[in-house]
């Protein structure tokens, strides 16, 4: 229970396995040390952030949310095909309505690898993100020059057809990128 001015919260535990609503096969954290298992303290910050409520709190700027992977890691799968090289996340959300919501921010997540494109503007990775938004849950990995990333989804829904299936693992973290680092916790 916590008082902000004259308004009583009582604040709901959060259990120790995210639950999105997507298929559990989809969603494994692997480091659980790494999850964000809150404490009172970080559960009483997280419901004044959702109540508006920021007094003393820098309301964070999200230029967009991801599960970050290390480029490494995608390379040693895709090796690079276009000039501009991005591999390095799967989007959550661009610029979210709601802030970070629910995410398990800090949270190490295996995603399944399931297909590839490449087309003349772009190479693609169709992957298992059980928190994007996006029509098809993917890593932009390398463009053409003058080819912005976010172009992935619209190759997607032209080529979907000719997408190569494929069966990978890549390990990778929750967070957001504030537009200058990116942000696990």
């Amino acid at each position: 229970m916590g008082e902000i001015g004259h308004l009583n919260i009582s604040l709901v535990a959060f259990s120790n396995s995210v639950a999105p609503k997507t298929p559990a096969p989809f969603l494994r954290i692997i480091n659980k040390k790494k999850s964000r298992i809150m404490s009172e303290d970080d559960e009483f910050r997280k419901m004044k952030r959702m109540m508006g409520l920021h007094e003393g709190i820098k309301k964070p700027y999200i230029e967009y949310t991801a599960i970050f992977f290390d480029v490494k890691d995608v390379l040693a799968i895709f090796p690079q095909e276009k000039v501009n090289l991005f591999s390095h996340h799967s989007t959550i959300e661009f610029r979210p309505k709601n802030g970070l919501d629910d995410l398990p921010l800090g949270a190490e997540i295996e995603v399944d690898v399931f297909g590839c494109l490449t087309t003349d503007k772009l190479s693609v990775a169709l992957v298992t993100n059980p928190f994007s938004k996006n029509k098809h849950p993917h890593i932009t990995l390398s463009t053409a020059e003058g080819v912005k990333p976010f172009e992935s989804n619209s190759e997607l829904d032209k080529y979907l057809d000719e997408v190569m299936g494929m069966n990978a693992k890549l390990v990778g973290r929750v967070g957001y990128f504030n537009g200058k680092e990116k942000v696990f916790n």
